[in-house]
C-alpha cells in the first residue's frame, strides 16, 4: 500500500489501498479518511513526495506556510525526498528560515533539478 500523511495527525502516515480511501480536507488537499484507518504508522519512507508552491535553484520550496513536511522530513529523515512541480514554478531564491529543509531532487516536465550524486548510496542517511 501507498503511505499518506494525514495533516491533522502529521506525525502518522496512513496506509491508503484504494483512491475511495481518501477525501478533500479544507484546503482541497486529498488526505487519508480516517473512517477507513488501519491506524498510522510510525515508519520511514523511502521516497517522500512533497509538493509545493515553488523551489528555488536550491531545491528549497515554499509550502502553504504550516511546516507540515519540514517538521516530518526532520522526525522521520527519509532516504530521498523528490518535489514536483511545474517548471514555472522553479524560482532563482526565495527568504530560507532555519527549520527549512531542501529537496534531494525536484521534477518538472523539462527535468530534474538536483544532483544525483549527492543521494546517499545504499538507502541511508
Amino acid at each position: 500500500s501507498t503511505l499518506f500523511p494525514y495533516t491533522t495527525l502529521f506525525r502518522s502516515l496512513f496506509p491508503v489501498k484504494s483512491i475511495r480511501e481518501l477525501v478533500k480536507n479544507k484546503q482541497g488537499i486529498y488526505e487519508p479518511d480516517v473512517s477507513f484507518s488501519r491506524g498510522g504508522e510510525h515508519r520511514t519512507p523511502e521516497i517522500l513526495i512533497v509538493p509545493g508552491v515553488a523551489f528555488d535553484r536550491n531545491n528549497y520550496r515554499v509550502g502553504y506556510g504550516k511546516g507540515y513536511y519540514d517538521r516530518f522530513i526532520a522526525e522521520h529523515k527519509p532516504f530521498l525526498t523528490v518535489g514536483f512541480a511545474f517548471e514555472f514554478q522553479m524560482v532563482d531564491e526565495f527568504k530560507v528560515d532555519s527549520w527549512d529543509i531542501p529537496m534531494d531532487l525536484v521534477l518538472t516536465e523539462k527535468g530534474w533539478h538536483g544532483d544525483f550524486k549527492n543521494i546517499p548510496a545504499g538507502g541511508q542517511r
